[in-house]
């Protein structure tokens, strides 16, 4: 018989957090807006990490469109400027004017990435209303 040559084949896995960031719908003030006025909008979402979680390095308020695209609207920030009221407090605020024309919702949500994750978190989805009508 010949010399066997055993071998060990060690497979690691990476951790897996039982809870991930849980993001909250992004909330407007004022929470409707006319239709085609331009109007500026506070926008915040609460974002609370688990401990194991890596900390955030970009938090977007987006629009979803009807045929479900997405685009960045905004930065949101945490760090008591750009319309954030309390530095560090985990509401992140974004301000942004939107005209928009006709009465169809705007759809919102918060896209967040985390250090070393590949995946964004989502919040879910805010519908802000588009009252009257455009002259």
């Amino acid at each position: 018989m010949g010399d066997a040559c055993p071998f060990i084949l060690l497979l690691v896995v990476g951790c897996v957090s039982a809870r991930a960031a849980t993001v909250q719908a992004p909330q407007a003030l004022p929470a409707s807006i006319p239709s085609g006025v331009a109007t500026q909008i506070r926008f915040t979402s609460q974002i609370q990490l688990a401990p194991t979680d890596h900390p955030i390095l970009t938090a977007n308020l987006i629009q979803v469109a009807a045929n479900g695209s997405t685009s960045v609207l905004a930065v949101m920030h945490d760090d008591g400027l750009n319309g954030d009221a309390i530095k560090g407090d985990g509401i992140y605020t974004a301000l942004v004017t939107l005209t928009e024309f006709g009465t169809t919702p705007v759809q919102l949500r918060v896209s967040v990435a985390l250090q070393g994750t590949l995946l964004r978190t989502l919040s879910p989805i805010t519908s802000l209303p588009v009252v009257g009508s455009s002259s």
